[in-house]
């Protein structure tokens, strides 16, 4: 027993079970420790005062109950059931197409690939070999074999969107936004780090122009996614609605009385 308050206890296995679900949040064992008996406490005091046993308090638990119910029947058909919600890269495609003047890029985006290194060796080294092969990747690969380089990256970001406000510190964003597509920057160090950048640039859309697909793929899969949830639902409200008897009376509204118990 953890803790009691009257009859009520709660008990270890009680609490592993809160901690273990997602419910618990980031409440601490105290903390909910402490909640659970405030909240039995007030509850417990509602019960004595007989507020359990009203009509409004029996109205109000049952509008809970179905809507519980009818949470967990909505998770059952619409949101675990994803067979039936998938999304191709065609409709994708043809989403973008069709709402393109709704992803407009408000400011420059840029493709690009970076490797930062604690050593201007190291970096000069990498970007050699870059500038060599031509193939950044296989210069990436190569990097990682050779022990004189890979020893000194620290980190690696693989072709990847940035806008001014997310490419940090700006001297990088001000390096990448001066080179052209497929070029290899020089050796840059911002002021304010002891990193050595080296950068590519695989592509550049400015700003006003149609976004690559996968710059906006994750925002479009969610529109999508809504949309043959909300048609699921219809279907489903329609399905239901056809097995059942449903009458509908609307009464004049000066002959309610809307002043409740």
């Amino acid at each position: 027993m953890v803790a009691r308050v009257g009859r009520a206890e709660l008990t270890e296995r009680d609490l592993r079970a809160a901690f273990d679900s997602s419910s618990a949040g980031t409440l601490t064992v105290q903390s909910y420790i402490n909640d659970w008996v405030i909240t039995e406490i007030l509850y417990q005091e509602a019960v004595r005062r007989g507020l359990m046993e009203s009509s409004q308090m029996a109205h109000r638990l049952e509008a809970v109950r179905k809507r519980l119910a009818i949470a967990a029947l909505l998770q059952e058909e619409i949101y675990d059931n994803q067979d039936t919600l998938a999304i191709s890269e065609s409709m994708l495609s043809s989403y973008l197409d069709s709402a393109s003047q709704e992803f407009i890029l408000p400011e420059d985006v840029l493709l690009l690939s970076y490797v930062a290194f604690d050593d201007r060796a190291a970096a000069n080294r990498f970007r050699g070999a870059a500038l060599r092969g031509g193939s950044w990747d296989g210069a990436l690969e190569s990097a990682r074999l050779d022990s004189q380089i890979t020893t000194h990256m620290v980190e690696i970001v693989e072709r990847s969107y940035q806008t001014q406000g997310t490419l940090y510190p700006l001297e990088l964003w001000r390096l990448a936004r001066s080179l052209g597509i497929g070029d290899v920057s020089f050796v840059l160090r911002p002021q304010a780090q002891s990193l050595y950048y080296v950068l590519k640039i695989h592509n550049l859309k400015q700003q006003g122009a149609l976004p690559d697909l996968a710059y906006v793929r994750d925002r479009i899969r969610d529109r999508i996614l809504v949309g043959l949830r909300q048609q699921k639902y219809e279907n489903l409200v329609t399905s239901l609605r056809s097995r059942q008897r449903v009458e509908v009376r609307t009464p004049r509204l000066d002959s309610l009385d809307l002043r409740g118990e």
